[in-house]
């Protein structure tokens, strides 16, 4: 069996383009196993597989691995169709396991939670502080 592990790191807004990545590896025959230092994968037939990346508001930004609470949320999504692949920080990866399943998250809470997320890790720190760099170079390119 031959895997391939791909480092990178996704911000919580990213959700969705991650949920996308993984799709389109899937297509190409490399299938989402894990989320361990980086992302593992395996080699296997193309599929088309769908996952959805929710952001679970009770993760905890050091989790490596599922922690009970987001076990217990992973009940209650496999309930609507979608099964827990792997977790890191507040970010839970699921792949549709019935046709008919029904949203994770309505789009409000979901809103809430990435933004709550990136709140606490600090993400939206990163994104003030660059525009206040962006105000400061073209106040000295106007000099």
């Amino acid at each position: 069996m031959r895997r391939k592990v791909i480092f990178g790191n996704f911000r919580y807004r990213e959700c969705d383009n991650l949920a996308l990545y993984l799709e389109k590896m899937a297509r190409q025959g490399w299938i989402f196993k894990d989320w361990r230092l980086g992302m593992v994968f395996e080699k296997e037939e193309p599929q088309n597989l769908e996952y959805a990346v929710e952001v679970f508001s009770e993760g905890n930004e050091n989790d490596t691995k599922p922690e009970p609470e987001t076990e217990e949320f992973a009940v209650y999504c496999r309930e609507a169709g979608w099964e827990l692949v792997s977790s890191r920080k507040k970010l839970c990866i699921f792949r549709k396991i019935y046709q008919d399943a029904a949203p994770i998250m309505e789009p409000e809470e979901r809103y809430r939670n990435i933004k709550k997320a990136e709140r606490e890790s600090g993400a939206d720190q990163i994104d003030e502080d660059q525009i206040l760099f962006i105000r400061q170079v073209l106040k000295l390119q106007k000099i």
